[in-house]
């Protein structure tokens, strides 16, 4: 029989090829898409560290003609992440393996009293501000892109969606579920969240939702995976 599909809307990276490694066979197609903010004020000369949430992230800061500062630590969340940073010549003193969890830079923080600032998207979950705060750091957000839906999906995606190509689409981030909700039509397909705040937002919007990881590592596609070919 055919490889179940799976529809996961954001780029290619390591997620889309973990679940290739288990046999599924991912569609990438982003809903959304990167745009800078107007506005935004450049605080990483006063960290001590910088966190970096995304490539994304890395894309903006550049874009907005700034660099990272290589005498400040850096904090990359994500191995890809980690990647680029270090392919622009910065040293990255801090970084999970595998693809990308707050729970996890928090996990290898000590406690502390330093500066940390974090640049990323606007509605970054505070996940990562609370949780280095509760360990003494003194945590500001540094805002510097949003996240907009794409103005149409791509045509071979909504072909295969409407055309029930896929048994399972991962909604990652609750951005990118709202894009979800609003650019495609609803069908009997499995719906699958990578985290809770991403779930709350399909629930409220009355989707059920079959299957959320419990953490964002092998465990929680593995998880996913067995939801996928039930």
């Amino acid at each position: 029989p055919d490889a179940p599909h799976l529809l996961l809307p954001r780029q290619e990276g390591l997620l889309s090829s973990s679940f290739r490694e288990r046999g599924i066979s991912v569609d990438t197609a982003p809903l959304q898409v990167a745009s800078l903010l107007d506005g935004a004020v450049n605080l990483m000369e006063e960290a001590d560290w910088i966190i970096v949430p995304s490539a994304h992230t890395i894309w903006a800061v550049r874009e907005h003609g700034w660099s990272f500062p290589k005498d400040k630590k850096i904090a990359a969340i994500g191995s890809t992440t980690r990647q680029l940073l270090e392919e622009l010549g910065l040293t990255v003193h801090l970084s999970p393996d595998g693809t990308a969890s707050s729970k996890r830079v928090i996990k290898m923080f000590e406690d502390g009293d330093e500066k940390v600032v974090i640049p990323g998207a606007d509605d970054l979950s505070n996940r990562l501000h609370k949780g280095l705060e509760a360990k003494g750091y003194h945590v500001t957000r540094m805002p510097v892109y949003k996240m907009v839906d794409v103005e149409q999906v791509a045509e071979w995606v909504l072909d295969g969606w409407n055309g029930g190509r896929y048994d399972a689409v991962l909604l990652t981030t609750p951005s990118v579920a709202r894009g979800y909700l609003k650019l495609l039509p609803k069908r009997d397909v499995t719906v699958l969240a990578w985290d809770e705040d991403t779930a709350r937002v399909l629930r409220e919007a009355g989707v059920d939702v079959a299957g959320v990881a419990s953490s964002k590592d092998d465990t929680g596609v593995d998880e996913l995976v067995s939801r996928i070919i039930e």
